[in-house]
């Protein structure tokens, strides 16, 4: 038994062994990984000649195709873009040389947050925004250094309506069902992006507000989640895209439910803050709201939760 056990266990190994990683450029320009026994791909193959190709059983992952940070980079214009779509008569995508100095979006409304008027890219759909989304994440977590390339990937989205809400909805998301490193890269992403003006406070405040108006419908399969949302909050709340008064309002949505969601909100995020910030800072910033607070939980409830966690 021993003997076929050992012999199941190389097979396995070897047939693992034998599968190789292919690396092709979907559509979307995005890297894809595939895994499984390849073949060469003839001359009209999707990767060119030399590249392998994969059957469509094979399972893949989508990356994001990384450029070099002194990489000259282009624009599609939409007339390029158009090119590549299916059944475009053109075979050739029309490049569009970058402006000197351009940023992509500096100013108030963000990169994706306002309505994408005078910028020259075509606008993604909802399901290819989304997985830019995801992409841009990705590479953030793998290089959180290489600034210059979160911001390159912003400016891709310039083009596509109310894309910088959908990337904070979208994160916001996320930090309920992962690991505490991703949960502290988004909130990291989250905050860079809204101070290089990437993103507006209407992107980050509004991205976050229904997560958490919707809080306690994820303690189920989250328990912590609570203390994931509150520390988002507390980060975002530090570098000025939302304050006290932004989280009074949204845990006032909570209280249809009952108060404890609330009390909840308030209590995990003055918790996050101080223990990021320090309590010294904490105090500053909430005693200042003292008594929209003692509104929001009334007087006996707020006075319990500052005595708790304030003093």
């Amino acid at each position: 038994d021993r003997n076929d056990r050992n012999d199941n266990h190389r097979q396995s190994f070897n047939q693992r062994s034998s599968q190789r990683k292919v690396i092709e450029t979907d559509n979307d320009g995005f890297a894809v990984v595939k895994s499984g026994k390849g073949r060469p791909a003839g001359p009209a193959g999707p990767g060119g000649p030399g590249m392998m190709r994969q059957s469509s059983s094979s399972t893949s992952i989508n990356t994001p195709a990384r450029r070099s940070s002194t990489e000259p980079r282009q624009v599609l214009s939409p007339k390029g873009m158009a090119s590549l779509r299916p059944n475009s008569s053109s075979s050739t995508a029309i490049l569009a040389p970058n402006k000197g100095g351009s940023n992509g979006a500096s100013d108030a409304g963000g990169s994706g947050g306002g309505s994408g008027g005078g910028s020259s890219l075509a606008p993604f759909s909802r399901e290819k925004l989304e997985r830019r989304i995801t992409n841009i994440r990705s590479e953030f977590m793998q290089d959180p250094d290489n600034v210059k390339e979160l911001l390159l990937s912003m400016d891709d989205l310039a083009g596509t309506p109310k894309a910088g809400f959908t990337l904070v909805q979208k994160n916001a998301d996320r930090i309920m069902d992962c690991k505490d490193n991703e949960r502290k890269a988004i909130n990291e992403m989250i905050v860079l992006l809204y101070q290089k003006n990437k993103l507006s406070k209407s992107d980050v405040g509004d991205g976050i507000a229904e997560i958490v108006e919707f809080v306690e419908s994820f303690v189920l399969d989250s328990p912590r989640a609570f203390e994931y949302i509150a520390d988002t909050i507390s980060s975002i709340m530090n570098a000025g895209a939302v304050d006290v008064a932004w989280l009074i309002e949204q845990a006032e949505k909570t209280k249809i439910d009952g108060a404890e969601a609330a009390e909840r909100i308030v209590k995990e995020t003055i918790i996050a803050y101080s223990t990021k910030y320090g309590k010294s800072t904490a105090q500053d910033v909430f005693n200042k709201s003292a008594d929209k607070l003692a509104v929001l939980l009334g007087d006996d409830k707020w006075t319990s939760v500052a005595s708790a966690v304030l003093s």
